[in-house]
């Protein structure tokens, strides 16, 4: 559960090349500062990564981007293992969802 209230969420099924079918629940939280240079952001990736670290950054955008960096590496790291992602029974596409550099390396 986040430790804020959630500003992002996205529901979306997973296909590992062992083992059956799950739900990923990624929920991203409002950032919040901890400290005068420490912002942190809450990330979850419910079923497939259950106990992330909030991402921290100097401020509330950068916490806010690298919680979503990790998101998409993180899932990006499942799919390159041979998992699948599915939405409605369709392929999910990674790439509809980066942005900046991860548009440029990413095939």
């Amino acid at each position: 559960m986040l430790s804020t209230s959630t500003i992002a969420s996205l529901s979306i099924d997973a296909i590992p090349i062992k083992g059956g079918p799950f739900s990923i629940e990624i929920e991203i939280g409002t950032p919040y500062q901890q400290e005068p240079d420490v912002w942190r952001c809450p990330v979850e990736l419910n079923g497939l990564y259950d106990n992330l670290a909030e991402a921290a950054g100097i401020d509330s955008f950068q916490a806010l981007c690298l919680a979503i960096s990790l998101v998409q590496e993180l899932l990006h790291g499942f799919c390159a293992d041979g998992g699948k992602l599915l939405q409605d029974g369709e392929d999910f596409s990674l790439q509809g969802y980066s942005f900046g550099a991860a548009v440029r390396r990413r095939p």
